[in-house]
């Protein structure tokens, strides 16, 4: 079965996933994935330090995870922002500047669809690196009501 306009589909693994509580209105902002290739005795230090990183206005995280869906990428996060062009200079000048990040690699979603409300995304969401745990049988059930 071949969907119209679909070029492409890309699987991603993450592991330990964070998700960040995100405020009413970012439907219509640009979304991105970037993934970083990281020195990996600093890695746990790295996805703390993006965890609770200090976001300028206008963008905003809203997952953070381990990843190995290519060969290596350690961490992958996803921003919504505004302005296109503020998020490649705040990464650039603060994610990059990271100690042990050894690459960073901006890419555009240019189509996703979200598999849960705004409302159940908000409850599970977290600013703790430890997140909500997400047993297979709380996300079973999120989905089976």
């Amino acid at each position: 079965m071949r969907l119209e306009g679909v070029t492409g589909i890309w699987v991603i693994s993450m592991l330990r996933p964070i998700f960040f509580p995100l405020p009413e209105g970012t439907k219509g902002m640009k979304r991105f994935a970037i993934t970083v290739a990281a020195f990996v005795p600093r890695l746990a230090e790295i996805h703390n330090k993006i965890s609770k990183l200090n976001y300028p206005e206008g963008i905003f995280v809203t997952y953070l995870a381990y990843t190995c869906h290519t060969y290596g990428d350690c961490l992958q996060f996803s921003l919504l922002a505004k302005n296109e062009t503020e998020l490649k200079k705040f990464i650039s000048e603060v994610v990059d500047k990271i100690p042990g990040v050894l690459r960073t690699t901006v890419c555009e979603l240019e189509k996703n669809q979200p598999f849960i409300t705004y409302e159940v995304w908000q409850k599970y969401a977290s600013r703790s690196p430890f997140g909500e745990n997400w047993g297979e049988r709380d996300m079973i059930a999120q989905f089976s009501q």
